[in-house]
């Protein structure tokens, strides 16, 4: 679960910043979650999907079917 991990940062940014970053995922209703591993040919990190990103789906996974919509 999420609860695992020990620091997730949230926060403003500009692009140029983006390949600094060792993770980098989107959120949305109708992709989840979404790894970012390159932009415009640029690696961001490894250039694979890293540990937190892969936990954060796998939470998301877990967390969906529990959840009961009327």
């Amino acid at each position: 679960m999420i609860s695992k991990l020990s620091v997730i940062e949230l926060r403003a940014f500009i692009s140029e910043s983006l390949f600094e970053f060792d993770e980098v995922f989107l959120t949305s209703t109708s992709r989840d979650i979404t790894p970012v591993v390159s932009i415009e040919g640029m690696k961001i990190g490894k250039g694979i999907p890293g540990p937190v990103t892969r936990e954060v789906q796998a939470s998301f996974r877990e967390l969906i079917p529990k959840i009961h919509l009327p």
